[in-house]
Parts: C-alpha cells; sequence; structure tokens
C-alpha cells in the first residue's frame, strides 16, 4: 500500500507557492495609506462628530497617497526623487500640526521616508563624488567611474525601480533578489578597498533592505498586569508530601531593560547566508590614490 501523503503535501505546497507568487504585492508604504483609511473611517461612523477641517485634510492624504504612488512607478531617477521631494514636504505639513491623528500619519510616513531619503542623498553623494573629480587620460580609470555611474543608474537603480513597482509578489522577490546582488557586490567591494562614498551607499542600502523582519517592542504599563504581581505568596506549600510553611518577604516591584539587539549576533551583515544568490557582481576598484 501507498501513501501518498507526501506527494499530496508537495503539490499542495506547490500550488501554493505558484497562488502566492501570482498575488498582488502590497505597497511599501500600506502602513501610511492603512493609517489615512483608518482616520477616514472614524469620521464615517454613525453618530461621529463632523471635523470641520476634514476635506482640507482629505485633499492632503489624496496628494500624500499620490505622490507616493507615483514615487514607487517613477520610469527615471529624476521622477522618483521628484515625488520624495514632495513626499518630504507633505511629511512637514503633517509634522507642523498639533492633531494626534496627523502625528500618527507622521510617524508611519516617516518610517517609510527616512530610509529612502539616506539613500537618494547617499545615491547623489556618490554620483557628484565621481563626476567632480579632475579628467583622467587612462581609460581604465575613466572606464571604472563610468562602472560606478552605470551601477548607481542602471544596476542599483533598475533594481530599486523593479522592487517598488512589483505588480506581484513574485515580481517582489525578484526585485529584491536583484537589490540584494548589487548591495552584495558592494560589499564585496568595500571589503576590498573601503571608499567613504560607496560605504555610506552600503550603509543606507542596509538600512532599508538587510533589516530583521520582525520589531517586537512592548510598554511598561502593557507589562505590568502581568509581572507587577507576588510571585509569593504566604501560605503552606506542599512538595514531596512534606507541608511547609512559607512568608513572603516585600515585593520592591519590577524594570525593564532595553534590548535592541541580539549580543550573540554579529554587529553587521547577520541575514549574507540567507540571501539568494543571483545577478552579475560588479567590478567597483579604486586607483592607488583612494579615488574610483
Amino acid at each position: 500500500m501507498r501513501d501518498h501523503g507526501g506527494i499530496k503535501l508537495a503539490l499542495l505546497g506547490a500550488t501554493l507557492g505558484v497562488a502566492l507568487g501570482a498575488a498582488p504585492a502590497a505597497p511599501n508604504f500600506q502602513t501610511v495609506e492603512t493609517t489615512i483609511a483608518r482616520i477616514r473611517g472614524d469620521w464615517a461612523k454613525p453618530g461621529a462628530t463632523p471635523d470641520p477641517n476634514a476635506p482640507g485634510w482629505n485633499a492632503l492624504f489624496d496628494a500624500l497617497s499620490r505622490d507616493l504612488r507615483a514615487y514607487a512607478s517613477a520610469a527615471n531617477e529624476n521622477d522618483r526623487l521628484a515625488a520624495l521631494g514632495r513626499v518630504h514636504q507633505e511629511s512637514l505639513a503633517l509634522r507642523s500640526v498639533a492633531w494626534r491623528p496627523a502625528a500618527e500619519v507622521h510617524e508611519s510616513l516617516r518610517t517609510w521616508l527616512e530610509p529612502r531619503v539616506r539613500l537618494a542623498w547617499a545615491e547623489r553623494r556618490l554620483l557628484n563624488w565621481v563626476r567632480g573629480l579632475p579628467g583622467a587620460a587612462d581609460p581604465t580609470v575613466k572606464g571604472n567611474r563610468d562602472r560606478w555611474v552605470q551601477f548607481v543608474g542602471n544596476g542599483l537603480g533598475e533594481a530599486l525601480k523593479k522592487y517598488d513597482a512589483a505588480a506581484t509578489v513574485a515580481d517582489r522577490q525578484e526585485g529584491l533578489r536583484g537589490v540584494h546582488a548589487a548591495l552584495d557586490a558592494l560589499q564585496s567591494r568595500n571589503q576590498a578597498a573601503p571608499w567613504a562614498p560607496s560605504l555610506d551607499l552600503q550603509a543606507a542600502l542596509n538600512e532599508m533592505y538587510n533589516q530583521p523582519n520582525l520589531d517586537v517592542s512592548v510598554d511598561v504599563w502593557t507589562l505590568s498586569p502581568a509581572i507587577n504581581v507576588n510571585l509569593v505568596t504566604s501560605g503552606p506549600v506542599t512538595r514531596k508530601g512534606y507541608v511547609s510553611q512559607v512568608t513572603a518577604g516585600p515585593k520592591t516591584g519590577f524594570g525593564l531593560m532595553p534590548s535592541d539587539a541580539d549580543p550573540r549576533l554579529p554587529a553587521a551583515g547577520p541575514a549574507e547566508q540567507a540571501r539568494p544568490a543571483g545577478g552579475e557582481a560588479l567590478l567597483l576598484r579604486r586607483d592607488d590614490d583612494g579615488q574610483p
């Protein structure tokens, strides 16, 4: 008698993988849109007090959503930076208002915006550095500088565009493989010959794409009901047939210690082994004077 359970499980896994790969990919600014939708939902609840400023806020929220989508679907780097600049201005407008829902949208937007602004500046600084170097007659030096420009604009730029504009989960995964391939090439080059602009670019990429997938935090008031209790109470305790009388001492309370990093993990690059391989590694090198 044959057991087809393993075959059925494998087929189910393959079918599920295909279905997930074809599923629509959520935008990477989903948290921002969810926060906006919740605010609008509160306004629409039966019996809710009409907000006289709702039309103005709706106009700002619509503009913000439009610019976030323009960033994700930008056809070139100039359009991408222009959309990012508009989102930054909208973030400043949200920060300037003392209204709790605006602060919530601003906070969710800040998490999305800050690493992308840092990455944009890192790319711009590297390109400005390369383009500001004195002319070189050596074709090898000129070729190496051209490779830097092509790496930022084509290799890395195309991978970022594919990741942000992904329509399906499979497209998003493919885009992420391209980003990781570019990051691996950049890290290999920096290990061989560190150069400040490329190190800054690597750090910006790591901040966006090489972080833990889950971040859990809890405040003291949430934990207090479970922890701020007497662990020992006065009374008889029975163990292995013997009865002892226990008198509890005074409880002094409890405290929380911050733990932002697991000391067992290396300080950088913990996910290098887990990344999927893919893409060509670029030859990025410096001249002997430390310049590209």
